[in-house]
């Protein structure tokens, strides 16, 4: 079951969604997320060649000072949302139905030394996690090189502590993800057309 939870982290973060080449400069007044329906994310999980997850922007709503999305994936044939998120400047906020109380997974651009906490829910279980924002970093993954922020988490539950860290690049979302002995990266990504 700790293994099941453990992917299940892991896949939500895919789905928090990612990239193209070298990205501006993250600061909080930038878009973590492409908000263009029809974008699309290909991750690769870990060096499994064929072990791909494709992530596609299905549905964009705008607010005056937000705008809510819904990525999904291909199940059986159709496009499935897996998650729907809020993005605002600077910050993304998870709002999918019975995921439990909304929970910020980018807050204030990623300044370094920013933190918060949130109760998410894994498994009908309620988890705590400790986010910190680790600043900009420039990574490289199959998809190019990002210029990125860095969010690490701490998961605990039942006593067990899982450690992970993402990268976001504006406009383009989540690049880079690592925890639990796994790593997903950005191999490719084509915007929505306007």
């Amino acid at each position: 079951m700790l293994r099941r939870w453990i992917a299940a982290v892991l896949l939500s973060a895919l789905s928090t969604l990612p990239g193209a080449t070298c990205a501006p400069e993250p600061s909080d007044d930038l878009w973590y997320l492409p908000t263009t329906e029809g974008s699309q994310w290909v991750y690769q999980l870990s060096d499994i060649e064929d072990a791909l997850l494709t992530l596609t922007l299905t549905s964009v709503e705008t607010h005056k000072d937000r705008v809510i999305v819904e990525i999904g994936t291909e199940l059986l044939g159709r496009i499935r949302t897996i998650k729907t998120m809020a993005v605002f400047p600077g910050a993304l906020l998870e709002i999918s139905p019975g995921s439990a109380p909304p929970a910020w997974e980018l807050r204030e651009g990623g300044k370094k030394g920013t933190k918060w906490e949130s109760t998410e829910r894994h498994f009908r279980s309620d988890v705590t996690v400790v986010y910190s924002a680790e600043g900009a970093e420039t990574i490289e993954v199959p998809a190019g090189r990002f210029r990125a922020v860095r969010i690490d988490a701490v998961y605990e539950y039942r006593g067990v502590r899982i450690r992970r860290s993402r990268w976001y690049a504006p406009g383009i979302g989540l690049v880079k993800e690592t925890g639990a002995g796994l790593e997903l990266q950005l191999k490719s990504f084509t915007r929505g057309k306007q």
